[in-house]
């Protein structure tokens, strides 16, 4: 029988779906159907997109969404900081426990909700660790305990070599695969880099005997956490690695999306690494915290700090102020989207995934308490993303008429319609079909009638999509470009 890939079939739909909403918008008759279908097939869009966003490099995204991607840009308000309810601790069936897990959230079985793989350290043994979800994407269920090196995964090195792992499709064949980072000499403080390819498929994975420093990855420094994260939203999957000391090793892959190859490692780039300078371990996660497009950071650091003589761990928030093709991560603050202050000397391990399948991105977090009263332990704190999605789909054209014309265009597009009550910020944006804002005409105070025009001769040949906000209503029209 022939095995479905997961994500490879959930592209589809993506693309499918898009398509669809393209034709509609092209037409004119997305805006002719209700308020409450239009809102559905915006939802089941963004849902898509999210569900995809963490196994999907962005660039590839952008292409699968194609003229829907304006719908996303457009539809869903203005771009806001992510907002996050106060921790839960040991939900989902989750328990304090004995030992140290890594996590990864991912759906490695291909059903359709997230569970959890990652390390598991306890008396100095190291193992993979999967506990799957046995709940619903709505309401995850980990209850069920767990399994050590599944899918034919092995252990690297000796049992107390501390290591840690990320997954991604790294060959585009539709399947998660894992890089995972050991430290292989500590006498001269090396870790390696070992790739797992999977070899079965989304929903029945089955991983093969790893490879050292695949595909040109290089050494780091005592300890290798990693990260792989398509940072310059080039279409492929780079890697990051936090090692000893604090510091960040990025390797850019100058290869493709089906066939990785790394530059040799840039030591803390883009303004990442030594958060605490000389502090043996960080720990970071990169997500989409402010909605922007581009990937923030969110890390933790723990250990002897060498200037101070003591013990620390801190929780640290970078908001990416560059773009998503040329990132740059603003000065460190303790004042994270989380609002959390841990008590304690602890380890902090975070991922994000949809958790509860409402369109946004949720945060687990693992904390393993180094000094707590008794033996050391591992809590599990859920973050339930809370931010409000504002919807604004087309409210502007219930009250007024706006003419757009001639559509389609060749060397002009103009637009005339009248406000008889006075707007106090009126804003005019045009955006080409992947939802990249092209032109913008700043807020202002209107009152009478409208009459703009946009130079559109030098642009290809596509569809192109207006967008008209009057203060918090507005309407997205589309025309073509002959």
């Amino acid at each position: 029988m022939k095995r479905v890939k997961h994500y490879a079939k959930q592209k589809r739909q993506l693309r499918f779906l898009s398509k669809k909403l393209a034709r509609l918008l092209e037409s004119g008759r997305f805006y002719q159907l209700a308020l409450s279908q239009q809102k559905r097939l915006i939802a089941k869009l963004q849902k898509l997109s999210e569900k995809l966003k963490s196994v999907v490099p962005a660039r590839q995204l952008q292409k699968a969404l194609a003229g829907a991607a304006i719908l996303l840009t457009t539809s869903l308000g203005t771009l806001q900081a992510q907002t996050f309810a106060p921790p839960v601790q040991d939900t989902f069936g989750l328990i304090e426990e004995p030992g140290l897990t890594f996590p990864n959230l991912v759906d490695i079985d291909g059903d359709g909700d997230f569970d959890i793989l990652g390390v598991n350290y306890t008396d100095y043994n190291n193992g993979f660790r999967f506990i799957e979800n046995v709940g619903t994407q709505v309401l995850p269920d980990f209850s069920g305990g767990d399994e050590l090196n599944p899918f034919n995964l092995n252990p690297v090195g000796n049992n107390d070599q501390a290591w840690d792992f990320d997954l991604a499709d790294m060959d585009d064949d539709g399947d998660m695969d894992i890089i995972l980072g050991v430290n292989t000499d500590y006498v001269d403080e090396i870790a390696s880099l070992f790739y797992y390819e999977n070899i079965g498929d989304a929903q029945n994975p089955a991983f093969a005997d790893p490879v050292i420093d695949a595909f040109g990855l290089g050494k780091t420094i005592g300890f290798a956490f990693v990260n792989i994260v398509d940072i310059d939203d080039d279409g492929d999957f780079d890697v990051f690695a936090t090692e000893y000391y604090g510091g960040v090793k990025f390797f850019e892959n100058i290869g493709t999306a089906q066939t990785p190859s790394f530059a040799a490692a840039v030591n803390n780039p883009f303004n990442l690494g030594n958060l605490v300078p000389d502090q043996d371990f960080t720990f970071i996660s990169f997500m989409d915290l402010d909605d922007d497009g581009d990937y923030d950071a969110l890390s933790s650091t723990y250990g002897y700090e060498y200037g101070t003589g003591e013990y620390g761990t801190y929780f640290y928030y970078q908001e990416n102020i560059g773009t998503s093709v040329m990132p740059n991560f603003g000065d460190p603050t303790t004042e994270t989207p989380l609002n959390y202050e841990h008590d304690s000397l602890s380890y902090l391990f975070t991922d994000a995934a949809d958790l509860d399948d409402d369109g946004d991105l949720d945060i687990l977090m693992s904390r393993y308490i180094e000094d707590k009263a008794e033996e050391p332990a591992t809590v599990w704190l859920y973050f339930e993303n809370t931010t409000a999605i504002i919807e604004h789909v087309n409210e502007l054209t219930t009250t007024v008429k706006i003419d757009m014309f001639p559509n389609p265009a060749i060397e002009q597009v103009n637009l005339r319609t009248t406000f008889e009550a006075q707007v106090d910020r009126l804003s005019i944006q045009l955006f080409n079909a992947e939802g990249k804002l092209l032109v913008e005409k700043p807020g202002q105070r209107f009152l009478g009638t409208l009459n703009e025009s946009f130079d559109v001769q030098d642009y290809p040949s596509g569809l192109y999509f207006i967008k008209i906000q009057a203060d918090e209503k507005y309407s997205t029209l589309s025309f073509a470009k002959q």
